[in-house]
């Protein structure tokens, strides 16, 4: 029974093609409509249009059909005025004013039953409404017209309700399409009128509730499908529905952020920006324009919030009567007194604390603290519209400040109130505590901590007397709210309903000693929620450390139950807590957790876990890389290390002692892993954090001291945290910190700590599984060294299946590693980890093994090339070939190819540099494109050398490149060599554009023509000239020069050369090249500028050149798309899609390449005679049959090139790639059989 539009009923194709058909012929210009005559097919299919006598439309029923056209009509608002009058006068407001009466027909109504949607002619008002709404907002000068129009329906609702129920659900659609669009403001405010002088004089609400209770038409289906769905018709409803209107039309008055959001809570909170502005704590530049707009906005309706208030003063009068007949007319009734206290919110804003509106509005708030504050019947939105209230009158006068406090834990302790509503109140509470002192909030805390009191035996105390409404209780409110007999009220009627009724049959409370405990459970966490919501939401030091220290006080006093929340509480305010209160609650983690441990308290340890887990992930969310976030993460850590500590080195230790550290180290390894990004996210930058690199390095010491192995079963249940870990640390052994002592691996006092034996042969036998046998032979090797060797094979292992395999190369870095014998060792698993990082890849994973992932693995090894240690040097350029060679679209992307060709570049400035300033070399060079800073030696040899070494390789690598994707690859180094604009290139020589052109160049395998031909002469021929004229480089150049022209001109072109190009295939013209050039040229150059609709241009970018279907068009066009997918990535997906669906279609037509055109015909069939051949002609066949297979050749060759480029890009791109690939094969059986179809 949702309330939207969502109408399964008309989601039908044809609905949907009516709906797209509708939208285009009302938004289309007036010389592009053909004189409304599409409009017209589609409204002409109504009886409004045909039948005989158009005053009796309504008892023509409803069909399915019409309403689809209806719906349809009404969601599109057309462009023009006069057709907006048009369809107003001549569909819209009949149709609307004869919904109080329309007819539906019997399939259109068992459908919506069906479906369990609401009344068909509560949701057609609803539409027809929001097209009037909408259309007066677009054109103001409507008002008048559909005014009128609202006034006549009104005088019909009035005529018909008490004889047929589609009155009543005409109305309700009527008030909903206002609440949800009260955009019109002058509509929206006389409906609003029109609706307070209904319920306000006469007797319509009292003649509403008779007619639905004596009136035999009014207990059909429908009537009982509203009440199973809880909106039972009534009174109360209607009541209910104006008084959300006036809540909606405030809210879109004073601007607020969604019209549905509490509008009390939202002047409180203006209030409160106020206030600290009057206070000076805010920041002004923030602050100051948005409480200026609004109270502009209160200024700009003061009369008519006055007027509102002084109607909602009557009906929270004493004189109102609330209907509590049913569940559903209470939940009304109260839901109306909540919407009108939020109405009375505006007072404070409009009047002074003197006046008698003012007076008034503290008196209402007064006794509805008093009544309703702690009644087991009231909805969660009145209790929050009282808090609101009270809490905004705190800032005008403390009249109710102390009622307020000494109320609202009474409040948190109700039986009947839930923790969700409890967490909302308290944050308005804390709202309305900032004008008040100190002393106000601490009693607060401390009422609701009497409240946590156990007696001497550890039970709960049950210190409030449990509440349950009786049946006396029930007949106080009943006496308050039910009229006398000969009693008269402005409401007359709305209370007289069953008058034996009494609350108390609507709830009951069977107090047991079951529902004692559930009591004392909810009481337990909605006193802690409460609490730690106030300190929170405060945010003050104080009350903060005063909060922690009365929670961690009851841990362990009363229930496993509490000892959760509580923990769970603290958590949550730990991020708001000063260093010093923050170290103080990471102790008392620290002692629980020692008591948890040793008496063996799981449920306690487990519930600490999930405490630091939620301090982790806040932190993450809201405090990264604070102090506050360090400290936790070093607290962790150090968790971690101090796990297993010994009195003496190298000690043989049991393998059970070894277990239960393991277990308890297992511990840390949650909250851990939650306070870290996750693999895919950019990891934490500690590259210059000496603490904290060796602290996440003495930590995977400990793991394998205590018996972390892979394989091993501790490491498989914690292997997602682990990954997370990994993922986050340092490499075991780096040049950074430099000089540290501590990192010499027989000096570490973590690798030194004893370890089993059982351990010691486990982490030997994980560790031979890369490295020689030998190597881990006790004699040869310390038993610091496997260690080190086994931390670093799990480290890099797990890190290389969380996406990252370029680290272990930093190992070389460190002098340690070099002196200690064991650089083979990192050797072969540097080795392995990028092998295994290949095999993972095919896995597919594309948070963590994507192309842009993959490529900053390579971008990453790269960037070693040009280190100083000359074994890591040679280690970086073996894991670039084994790389690239298992992985060769790694290079197919700016970050790695662009990083391989600034770095040629950097060299060579550098060999520059060190001739030109031989005694003040620079060390520092930084790369274009990435801002990377590499460092250089000296060394004008080594310099020569690094340079020579990585043009030969980089030739090789990107020879490699455009032999597996050609075409993708010389667009990446166009877009490379034409970055001139962007990034400045001042030398004279830049060595990195000139290799990038010479590669481009070359006649490579790929090029399956040139390839073979055999060459004479001292130079070798090159496609240079090819490459240089691409048309990818006229695209760029119109990019650049489009930038001044404007683009409604542009798009006046492009609009035109697309008419010609059509017009002339239509007639069957012969298309010139230039046509289709300059076509492209400029729809790219618009694109790429972002001035017009991408979907609309990809289509005629893809579509025209397959349309034309020469080799000219579609070559240039291959290379276009090329550029497109290079500049604009976004919309790379859409265009692929576009070019898949043309090449199928392409065959479907039995074109090109699937065309039997041209096929040969067999020696059988052809004449005999003796006459020689005649080679002009079959010259002119052969090369009709290449001209017309060509163009899919090129297409082939599009696909093949971005296939190799875009390899582990995405699961969307593969499914493309393989549904053109089967397509085409499946159709083999139609493809030509000329021999120039094999090429």
């Amino acid at each position: 029974m949702r309330f939207t539009r969502g109408l399964k009923a008309s989601s039908s194709l044809r609905a949907k093609a009516i709906g797209r058909l509708t939208k285009l012929s009302t938004g289309a210009p007036n010389d592009q409509n053909n004189n409304g005559t599409t409009l017209d097919l589609i409204t002409h299919t109504l009886p409004i249009f045909y039948s005989t006598n158009t005053s009796k439309i309504y008892t023509i029923p409803l069909t399915l059909s019409e309403w689809e056209v209806l719906t349809s009509l009404c969601v599109a608002i057309p462009t023009t005025l006069d057709l907006v009058e048009t369809m107003l006068k001549e569909i819209i407001a009949p149709y609307f004013l004869e919904t109080p009466r329309q007819r539906i027909s019997d399939v259109l109504s068992s459908k919506f039953k069906l479906e369990q949607m609401r009344n068909p002619i509560e949701l057609l008002t609803f539409q027809l409404t929001k097209f009037m709404i909408q259309a007066c907002e677009q054109y103001p000068v409507l008002y008048e017209n559909i005014g009128g129009i609202i006034s006549t329906y009104f005088e019909r609702v009035l005529k018909i309700f008490t004889i047929k129920q589609s009155g009543l659900l005409s109305l309700v659609g009527f008030i909903n399409a206002f609440i949800q669009f009260p955009n019109s403001t002058e509509l929206t405010k006389f409906t609003w009128k029109k609706l307070a002088k209904l319920v306000l004089r006469g007797s319509f609400l009292n003649e509403v509730d008779k007619i639905l209770n004596s009136s035999a038409t009014f207990t059909n289906d429908s009537i009982v499908q509203y009440y199973d769905a809880g909106n039972e018709l009534s009174s109360a409803y209607l009541l209910e529905l104006i008084s959300r209107l006036q809540v909606s039309l405030i809210s879109h008055l004073l601007n607020t952020s969604h019209v549905g959001a509490n509008l009390s809570e939202f002047l409180l909170n203006q209030q409160y920006q106020f206030y600290k502005f009057d206070q000076e704590v805010a920041d002004v530049n923030d602050d100051t324009k948005c409480i200026d707009d609004f109270f502009f906005n209160v200024r700009s309706n003061k009369q008519f919030f006055t007027d509102m208030c002084k109607i909602s003063l009557q009906f929270c009068s004493e004189s109102h009567i609330l209907d509590l007949s049913t569940d559903n007319r209470a939940r009304f009734s109260f839901d109306t007194r909540a919407h009108y206290l939020q109405t009375l919110c505006l007072i404070p804003f409009i009047e002074d604390t003197e006046s008698e509106l003012f007076e008034s509005f503290t008196n209402v708030v007064s006794e509805s603290i008093d009544k309703f504050f702690l009644s087991d019947v009231v909805t969660p939105s009145l209790i929050k519209a009282i808090v609101a209230s009270a809490s905004l009158l705190n800032f005008f006068t403390e009249k109710l400040s102390l009622t307020l406090i000494r109320m609202f834990p009474l409040l948190v302790a109700s039986p009947h109130i839930t923790t969700e509503t409890v967490n909302d109140v308290a944050k308005i509470f804390t709202t309305g505590l900032y004008p008040l002192n100190e002393d106000a909030i601490v009693s607060t805390i401390y009422s609701m901590n009497n409240l946590l009191a156990v007696s001497e035996d550890g039970s709960p105390v049950p210190v409030l007397r449990e509440r349950q409404l009786t049946i006396t209780s029930g007949k106080n409110i009943e006496k308050d709210y039910f009229p006398l007999r000969n009693s008269s009220a402005s409401l007359d009627g709305t209370g007289a309903l069953l008058g034996n009724t009494t609350v108390g049959q609507l709830s009951s409370h069977d107090v047991n000693s079951g529902a004692t405990m559930t009591y004392h459970a909810s009481l337990i966490s909605n006193c802690v929620a409460a609490t730690t919501t106030i300190a929170s939401y405060y945010n003050t030091q104080s009350i903060t450390a005063l909060t922690i220290s009365i929670l961690t006080q009851k841990v362990n006093s009363m229930s496993k139950e509490l000892d959760s929340v509580i923990l769970n509480s603290l958590a949550k305010l730990a991020p708001n807590t000063s260093l010093t209160e923050f170290s103080l609650l990471l102790k008392f983690f620290k002692s629980r957790t020692v008591i948890a441990t040793k008496i063996d308290d799981s449920a306690l340890l487990k519930n600490i876990i999930k405490a630091k887990c939620v301090i982790s992930k806040e932190l993450l969310a809201r405090h990264f890389s604070s102090d506050l976030y360090f400290m936790y993460l070093h607290d962790l850590l150090d968790s971690i290390i101090a796990s297993g500590e010994v009195e003496r080195l190298e000690h043989h230790r049991p393998q059970t002692e070894i277990s239960r550290v393991a277990d308890q180290i297992a511990t840390y390894l949650e909250p851990l892993a939650a306070l870290l990004p996750v693999p895919g996210d950019t990891p934490l930058d500690i590259n210059k954090d000496e603490v904290t690199t060796n602290k996440f390095r003495n930590a995977w010491f400990n793991f394998v001291i205590h018996g972390y192995h892979l394989g091993g079963p501790i490491v498989k249940r914690n292997f997602s945290f682990l990954l997370t870990i990994a993922y986050n640390s340092p490499p075991l052994a780096s040049e950074f910190p430099a000089n540290n002592k501590e990192l010499s691996l027989e000096m570490n006092t973590i690798l030194r700590r004893g370890s089993s034996n059982e351990n010691i042969k486990q982490q030997k036998q994980q560790i031979t599984e890369y490295f020689n046998t030998n190597i881990v032979q006790y004699r040869t090797t310390s038993s610091s060294k496997i260690m080190f060797l086994a931390a670093a094979v799990l480290l890099e292992t797990i890190r290389c299946e969380a996406g990252d395999c370029s680290k272990t190369l930093l190992y070389f870095s460190d002098p340690s590693i070099l002196s200690g014998s064991i650089e083979k060792c990192i050797a072969v698993l540097s080795v392995s980890m990028i092998r295994k990082y290949a095999r993972l890849i095919q896995k597919g994973n594309d948070a963590i093994f994507n192309s842009k992932m993959i490529a900053q693995q390579l971008n990453n090894l790269l960037l070693c090339l040009s280190h100083r240690e000359p074994t890591l040097q040679d280690a970086a350029f073996h894991a670039c070939e084994i790389f690239i060679r298992s992985i060769p679209s790694s290079l197919c992307h700016h970050l790695s190819l662009y990083t391989l060709l600034d770095m040629l570049t950097a060299l060579f400035d550098s060999i520059l540099d060190s001739e030109a300033h031989k005694f003040e070399p620079r060390y520092e060079f930084k790369l274009k494109h990435s801002k990377t800073t590499i460092l250089v030696p000296s060394s004008s040899s080594w310099r020569a050398t690094t340079l020579s070494r990585l043009h030969k390789s980089a030739k090789e690598w990107v020879r490699i490149l455009l032999n597996r994707s050609n075409q993708d690859t010389k667009i990446l180094l166009q877009s490379y060599i034409s970055d001139l604009g962007e990034y400045s290139r001042l030398n004279s020589v830049e060595f990195g554009v000139s290799f990038a052109m010479d590669m481009a160049g070359l006649i490579l395998p790929a090029d399956k023509e040139l390839s073979r031909l055999t060459y004479y002469g001292p130079e070798k021929p090159n496609t240079i000239s090819g490459f240089i004229s691409l048309h990818s480089w006229r695209s760029k150049y119109l990019f650049d020069t489009a930038i001044t022209s404007s683009p409604e001109d542009i798009k006046r072109q492009i609009g035109i050369s697309t008419q010609n190009i059509r017009k002339n295939l239509t007639l069957g013209n012969k298309i010139i090249t230039k046509d289709v050039t300059d076509f492209l040229d400029m729809a790219t150059a618009l694109l790429i500028l972002g001035n017009g609709a991408p979907a609309s241009l990809i289509y005629d970018i893809v579509h025209i050149p397959f349309e034309v279907f020469t080799s000219a068009s579609l070559k240039i066009a291959t290379n276009v798309w090329l550029t497109i997918i290079t500049e604009k990535p976004e919309v790379a997906h859409l265009l692929l899609v576009e070019v898949c669906y043309c090449w199928m279609r392409s065959i479907d037509d039995n074109i090109g390449l699937y065309s039997r055109d041209h096929d040969l015909k067999g020696e059988e069939y052809q004449k005999m005679e003796y006459s020689p051949y005649d080679k002009a002609g079959i010259n002119r066949d052969a090369k009709n049959a290449s001209q017309v297979m060509q163009p899919h050749l090129h297409v082939i060759k599009f696909f093949a090139s971005h296939f190799e480029g875009t390899l582990f890009q995405s699961d969307f791109l593969l499914k493309i790639f393989t549904k053109c690939a089967l397509y085409g094969i499946k159709n083999l059986y139609k493809a030509s059989l000329h021999p120039f179809a094999r090429m």
